[in-house]
């Protein structure tokens, strides 16, 4: 796993749904100009809720998972092992992991 700096809401702004599965959603998002710290609590999470300034235009897609399931949770890091290792124009690449002990969601 790659980010343990940022919480998935630090880093990212969440904008419109593009999908949704049997375990999972599929949003598009967009980084953060500057991830939220702590102290920024109450910065939106949504992309539609900040201005143009405070986030890069540059769409990206996240798969948002919540499971109390051990065997689910495990599935979906070995699926974002495999995708980050994939460069292939028909498939998606994985970028960061993020996953949320408290709330069991991986991001």
């Amino acid at each position: 796993m790659q980010s343990k700096i940022h919480a998935f809401h630090d880093a990212f702004v969440v904008g419109k749904k593009l999908g949704e599965g049997q375990h999972a959603s599929v949003y598009q998002c967009f980084k953060r100009v500057n991830p939220r710290s702590n102290m920024e609590a109450t910065t939106p999470f949504k992309v539609d809720k900040m201005q143009d300034n405070e986030y890069h235009k540059q769409p990206y897609a996240v798969k948002m998972v919540r499971s109390d399931d051990y065997e689910k949770i495990e599935a979906h890091k070995k699926e974002f092992e495999i995708l980050k290792t994939l460069n292939h124009r028909n498939v998606v690449r994985g970028i960061e992991l993020f996953y949320d002990d408290f709330k069991h969601e991986i991001f």
